[in-house]
C-alpha cells in the first residue's frame, strides 16, 4: 500500500535534490546514495504528511541546500571535489528544449499557445511554438534535441547526459535558427530601447542574461557599436547590433544555470 507513494517521494527527491545519480536504476547496480539518512528522513516526512508529495516538494525547494549559490570554495572543494555533499549549486546546462525556448523567448518570437497537435519540421505555421510541440519521430528527432542530448524516444531516460561536442557551438553560432532569433531580438530591442547604443546594450543584457552589463562590458560593447565611419550604412550599423545579440545568445551564461 505504501510502495507507490514512497517511490513517488524518491522520484521527487532525486529530481529536486539529486540524491542519487541514477533515478531510473534505483537498485543494486546503481551507486549508493550519498545521503541515505536524508532519504530515510524524507520518507518519514512523507508518511507524516499523509503521503502528500506537495509538502515534500515545498520542503526541498525552500531548503538552504536547494537555494545555495554556485560560488566556488577551495576548502570545500578539497574535501568534496565532486560536490557529493552539495556544498554548492552545480552549474548545469539548460535542457535541449529549454535552449530553443529561451532563444525564442528572448527574441520575442515565442508562441506560448498551449495544447494542440505537434508541429512538423516542414510546416509553414507554428514553428515558433515551444519545443515540446515539435514533432517527435524516433528516427528523426528535432535538431536541437539531437545536438544537446535530448531524450532519444527509443529507451527510457531517467537522467540526461550532458556532452560538449563541436557541433553544439557550430549550431549556436552558425545555425539559421539562432541567427534568425538574433535578428528578431535586435528588432525587438530597437523598438523597446530606441536608437541610443547604451540603452540598447543594457536591454540586450537584461533580456539575454537577466542582468545589466558591468562597466567593462558596457565599454567594449559601445566601442564595438561605435566603430563605424561615415560610409557605414544604416543597414551596416543594424548588422553590428544583430551580431552583438548573436554573441550574447552564444554565451555560457545564456545556456547554463549558474
Amino acid at each position: 500500500a505504501w510502495a507507490t507513494p514512497l517511490m513517488d517521494a524518491i522520484d521527487a527527491v532525486t529530481a529536486s535534490l539529486g540524491a542519487v545519480d541514477h533515478a531510473d536504476d534505483f537498485g543494486v547496480r546503481a551507486d549508493s546514495p550519498a545521503q541515505r539518512e536524508l532519504l530515510d528522513w524524507l520518507a518519514v516526512e512523507l508518511i507524516e504528511n499523509g503521503w502528500r508529495t506537495k509538502p515534500l516538494h515545498r520542503l526541498i525547494v525552500t531548503s538552504n541546500t536547494y537555494r545555495q549559490s554556485s560560488q566556488y570554495n577551495d576548502r570545500f572543494a578539497n574535501v568534496d571535489p565532486d560536490n557529493d555533499l552539495y556544498w554548492r549549486w552545480t552549474p548545469r546546462r539548460l535542457e535541449a528544449e529549454a535552449i530553443r525556448d529561451a532563444a525564442l523567448a528572448v527574441s520575442g518570437e515565442l508562441d506560448r499557445t498551449a495544447g494542440g497537435p505537434s508541429i512538423a519540421p516542414y510546416a509553414k505555421q507554428g514553428q515558433n511554438r515551444r519545443t515540446i510541440y515539435l514533432l517527435q519521430q524516433r528516427q528523426k528527432m528535432p535538431e536541437v534535441q539531437r545536438l544537446f542530448d535530448g531524450a532519444s524516444g527509443v529507451v527510457s531516460c531517467g537522467k540526461r547526459r550532458t556532452s560538449t561536442v563541436p557541433l553544439q557551438p557550430l549550431y549556436l553560432f552558425n545555425g539559421a535558427f539562432m541567427r534568425k532569433q538574433a535578428e528578431a531580438m535586435a528588432k525587438r530591442i530597437a523598438t523597446e530601447a530606441g536608437d541610443a547604443s547604451a540603452k540598447k546594450i543594457d536591454r540586450a543584457f537584461q533580456l539575454a542574461l537577466g542582468r545589466p552589463p558591468d562597466n567593462a562590458e558596457q565599454t567594449k560593447m559601445l566601442n564595438y557599436l561605435d566603430a563605424v565611419d561615415a560610409s557605414t550604412t544604416k543597414a551596416g550599423q543594424d548588422e553590428l547590433f544583430v551580431q552583438l545579440c548573436h554573441a550574447l545568445l552564444n554565451l555560457n551564461e545564456f545556456i547554463y544555470l549558474d
